[in-house]
């Protein structure tokens, strides 16, 4: 997990309790972060996706081009990557030195939120519009559904089964 420590940098703290086990600066704003166990990405932005060793706190590689990137969700060796302009990339992170676009999906609009699991992704367009992803191909992403919500929705999570909203004006 990573915790804000200052502006311009973000610390590693270890599952097991708030011990810190290294600090990695970052050179851009990290806007998201998703991680697996053996591998954290970070979403910085027009400066792409860094791809770190979460054992050693190195930047393994990364990706990038002329997008900002502003949501991540990470499936196995594979990371969708969602942009301010509404794409969704698939890269193949087998190789986390270099990294591989395999697919690109143009969305209903930039994700405010983005879960992965199994074969299909979920992405919170709006506070009213969920978007279902069939990712059961990453070389070809396609929508399989999209679901207008009843009630506002500021974040997503899913397990597998369900998807999770946090949903309403209260919180």
């Amino acid at each position: 997990t990573l915790h804000d420590a200052a502006p311009d940098s973000r610390l590693l703290i270890a599952p097991g309790g708030p011990v810190l086990q290294g600090q990695l600066t970052l050179t851009a704003a990290a806007d998201d972060i998703a991680a697996n166990g053996t591998l954290t990405a970070v979403a910085a932005g027009r400066a792409g996706i860094l791809l770190i060793d979460p054992a050693t706190l190195q930047v393994s590689g990364s990706y990038h081009d002329d997008e900002d990137y502003i949501r991540l969700a990470l499936h196995g060796d594979h990371l969708l990557a969602a942009t301010r302009a509404g794409d969704l990339l698939c890269l193949d992170i087998h190789d986390p030195h270099r990294p591989r676009l395999l697919s690109r999906l143009t969305l209903g609009g930039a994700p405010t939120a983005l879960s992965w699991h199994g074969g299909h992704a979920y992405a919170l367009l709006d506070e009213h519009s969920l978007q279902i992803i069939d990712t059961r191909d990453p070389a070809r992403l396609h929508t399989f559904a999209t679901v207008r919500l009843a009630q506002s929705a500021q974040t997503l999570t899913d397990d597998g089964t369900h998807v999770l909203l946090a949903a309403g004006d209260d919180g």
